[in-house]
């Protein structure tokens, strides 16, 4: 922090430690630290003190010699006792407000993430639904891992590949949640070949 010496533009008569410090706590950035807010208020009596510009009158300097000389028994002074216990209790309250909003963001958090579980079994339980009676869908297996026997009958046993996992992560692009897709392969006979026929089923939440 840079020399602030806004506070001693008042008359030197007015000045005391317990005055700097309520000025200063009024002050966008006021630390609350009272290491911090104390060094500075020992560099700005000194800048008064030593007065190189000549900016400073006499009685600004000799009030700012006496603040000095009493700045390391500060605490003696019951309103700056008061004042800095004041302060630290206030931060130990936004310390725990702050935690209080962690929590309930967590909280918040795994109630939306059991939601989209949730959604998304729906989402399945639907889907499943709407293919054909007697399909054995198989959820979970790529189309190059899936092994196709015939046993030239005139049946045909139908596989579905569906994109599906245990745990839900959410995607950096929107919109993509709201979207299942799902390849029906048939394998049928006819004449002793084999034939497959593939398509897909899109289905928007």
């Amino acid at each position: 922090m840079t020399t602030n010496l806004a506070y001693f533009n008042a008359p030197p008569e007015s000045w005391t430690i317990h005055g700097y410090y309520k000025f200063r706590k009024l002050q966008s950035d006021f630390s609350g630290v009272f290491r911090k807010e104390n060094s500075w208020l020992n560099d700005n009596l000194k800048t008064i003190i030593n007065n190189l510009e000549s900016k400073f009158s006499h009685q600004k300097v000799k009030r700012a010699q006496e603040l000095l000389h009493i700045l390391k028994n500060q605490m003696s002074d019951a309103n700056v006792a008061v004042f800095w216990k004041e302060v630290d209790h206030e931060r130990e309250l936004n310390i725990v407000r702050n935690e209080g909003r962690l929590q309930s963001v967590k909280v918040t958090t795994d109630g939306v993430l059991n939601a989209i579980r949730t959604t998304n079994e729906i989402h399945q339980h639907n889907l499943l639904s709407l293919l054909p009676a007697g399909y054995s869908p198989k959820i979970g297996l790529n189309s190059d891992e899936q092994n196709t026997k015939s046993d030239f009958s005139s049946e045909y046993t139908p596989s579905t590949l569906l994109d599906s996992s245990s745990e839900y992560t959410p995607s950096d692009e929107s919109g993509e949640d709201d979207v299942i897709l799902v390849k029906i392969e048939q394998i049928s006979t006819k004449k002793n070949q084999i034939v497959v026929h593939q398509r897909n089923l899109r289905i928007l939440s």
